[in-house]
């Protein structure tokens, strides 16, 4: 199960959705799952982007991969640990989405073209996703201003 489909992601009706996942009592399990939906988002702005005309622009699922990332928290055990992938595996989805042919703004995962969740294909999703990425240029534009200029916006 990629985490797009499972993400809740409640701060979407808030005016600032940025903000909102910032709050405290924002769910963090939940926040993973909504980053993962912002990763598809970008990708698929970036690759519509005039500055990408000529380039492939993917975004990556690696898969549930056990790392040293998680080295405090408690690792799975028994048939849950089954489930889990290699890091090095899940590096294989990078290098698919970097060398085999694909259209601009795939999305890749289990090395192969995937479906992004059909909720954030709709006009709604659409519309959000367009929101998530006008909000998060302006934090980067409030960080770097070169952005803007990189970006044309």
């Amino acid at each position: 199960m990629q985490t797009p489909w499972i993400a809740k992601f409640p701060e979407q009706r808030a005016t600032n959705i940025l903000e909102a996942l910032n709050d405290p009592k924002c769910s963090l399990k939940d926040r993973y799952a909504v980053s993962k939906t912002f990763d598809q988002y970008i990708g698929r702005v970036i690759a519509k982007l005039p500055q990408a005309e000529g380039l492939i622009v993917n975004y990556v699922n690696p898969g549930l991969c056990l790392s040293d990332i998680g080295r405090n928290s408690k690792p799975p055990e028994g048939f849950a640990r089954k489930l889990y992938w290699t890091s090095e595996k899940g590096a294989i989805n990078l290098v698919y989405a970097a060398v085999k042919p694909t259209p601009s703004g795939a999305f890749i995962g289990c090395c192969d073209l995937r479906e992004p969740p059909p909720w954030t294909t709709t006009e709604k999703g659409l519309l959000l996703e367009r929101k998530v990425w006008d909000e998060m240029v302006e934090v980067w534009k409030s960080v770097s201003p070169d952005v803007g200029k990189i970006l044309r916006v």
